[in-house]
């Protein structure tokens, strides 16, 4: 693998995938904005795509201003890197300002959040039907956690339901699953492609899985002013 400054040798042997971790911290400012905290961390193979993106930029400096320039669903307002090349994994933190995005609606008495933030989970089967096998080319893993502290003149509604879903056949699996503890909702979500390569024939079930998995995301959680 070639950058800037030298070259280095990838093992590719069996364990490697394209692994993702972001943990989002959600929590009200003391002007009672709500602000977000989200960390990614990129690994392996999703490590080596991000370094593409990365070095396209030309310098460290060149690609956090393209992060809080180019976002347009949300206010940036700092964003940190931390590169580990011996590790294939980079850390990115981003300080984000959720006043007037999609991810908060503030109804009045009642607040939306849409929690999943800068996510790469989208279903990328748009036909009904597909006569080719399905290439990710290696497995994937992406591993979600959200933190939501609870203003304290708001309640929550109702913890979200936990779900989980996987093919009969298996090679795919996601899951949901919500709590709540000292007044902060966590949700931890974790999608799993196990296998590299599915027959045409399995086509229909996995996409029904990232139908499900994209609709139990955007599931809004909705907290309620106290009266």
């Amino acid at each position: 693998i070639d950058t800037p400054a030298a070259g280095f040798w990838l093992d590719t042997s069996i364990g490697k995938a394209n692994s993702r971790k972001q943990f989002i911290l959600i929590q009200p400012e003391k002007d009672g904005r709500l602000s977000a905290t989200v960390s990614n961390t990129y690994q392996d193979y999703d490590y080596l795509e991000w370094m593409k993106d990365f070095k396209d930029k030309g310098s460290e400096e060149a690609y956090i201003r393209s992060i809080i320039v180019n976002t347009r669903d949300a206010k940036v307002q700092d964003c940190k890197l931390t590169i580990e090349k011996d590790k294939l994994r980079a850390l990115e933190v981003r300080k984000v300002d959720l006043t007037d995005t999609e991810y908060v609606q503030d109804l009045g008495d009642e607040t939306l959040i849409n929690p999943f933030l800068f996510s790469d989970i989208v279903n990328p089967f748009k036909d009904e039907v597909r006569r080719y096998p399905i290439d990710f080319v290696y497995p994937r893993n992406r591993s979600i956690t959200v933190s939501i502290k609870i203003p304290e003149n708001y309640s929550l509604r109702k913890v979200p339901e936990p779900f989980l879903i996987s093919p009969e056949n298996g090679g795919a699996r996601f899951s949901y699953r919500a709590s709540l503890n000292n007044n902060i909702l966590t949700i931890v979500c974790h999608l799993k492609i196990e296998k590299q390569i599915f027959a045409p024939e399995e086509y229909i079930p996995l996409r029904r899985l990232f139908i499900e998995a994209t609709r139990k995301m955007s599931e809004p959680i909705q907290i309620d002013k106290r009266t």
